[in-house]
């Protein structure tokens, strides 16, 4: 078969292959330049900064059981800064679990904002969600159940503090998490968070960050801090009122 062929034709068809392969590379790295252009321009609107990469932020982060898991974990395309008066970030998360014969690869986006109150912690995942990180050293919470089959369908719940989780999940939260079923929500310490399956896209920063507004504007006030709060968030200029 090689006889059919002479050195010259060879040459040329490496010559080819090797074009096709740099042509490749080069549009790759355009669109990953171009996307970051993006980012950047939707953090100047919205008066943060952006970074491509960062390796310390989910080690600063990892009170959060999201950012405490596996291994090589980095963020990218990171906006972050104050957000209609609350700190805030919004970032792609990567890491790896397994070992090297069947590591896997694993990529979500991540929105959190720091409301600066203590809550007790209530996190619902769901199951796609509750998969990946089964087995870390912290997941020692109690699981609540909330007495709403559909929810307890499509999201585990755990929390240390179930009489808080039950307030947590009124019927006006239950209705909105079933309505984003691939969602996750953590709430505790000084934080809440929201977790997506996949890339991050641009265009969806002001709207995760919002969400996340209009989230900490229905959590049950455990004191008159919290309540005062969230009446600083119910005045957030442009965050949509509907929940």
């Amino acid at each position: 078969m090689l006889e059919l062929y002479s050195t010259s034709e060879w040459f040329f068809f490496a010559l080819f292959i090797a074009g096709v392969a740099t042509l490749a590379v080069s549009l790759y790295i355009e669109y990953r330049m171009m996307q970051q252009r993006v980012f950047a321009e939707i953090a100047e609107e919205c008066g943060l900064r952006f970074s491509y990469l960062s390796f310390g932020l989910p080690q600063r982060l990892g009170f959060l059981y999201q950012l405490d898991r596996g291994r090589n974990r980095m963020a990218t395309n990171i906006i972050s800064g104050v957000y209609k008066e609350f700190q805030v970030y919004v970032f792609d998360y990567r890491y790896v679990t397994g070992n090297k014969q069947d590591a896997r690869k694993h990529h979500c986006s991540i929105a959190m904002l720091r409301h600066g109150q203590r809550l007790p912690e209530v996190r619902v995942y769901p199951p796609a969600q509750l998969e990946k990180f089964e087995r870390i050293a912290r997941f020692d919470r109690i699981e609540y159940h909330p007495p709403h089959d559909d929810f307890r369908k499509n999201f585990t719940v755990l929390t240390d503090n179930p009489e808080f989780a039950e307030q947590f999940l009124h019927p006006a939260m239950i209705e909105y998490l079933l309505r984003h079923p691939d969602m996750a929500v953590e709430a505790g310490g000084n934080w809440l968070c929201t977790t997506t399956a996949g890339p991050l896209i641009p265009e969806e920063v002001p709207r995760r960050l919002d969400q996340l507004i209009k989230i900490l504007r229905v959590i049950p006030a455990p004191d008159s801090n919290f309540a005062a709060l969230q009446a600083r968030a119910d005045g957030a200029d442009n965050t949509p009122s509907g929940f």
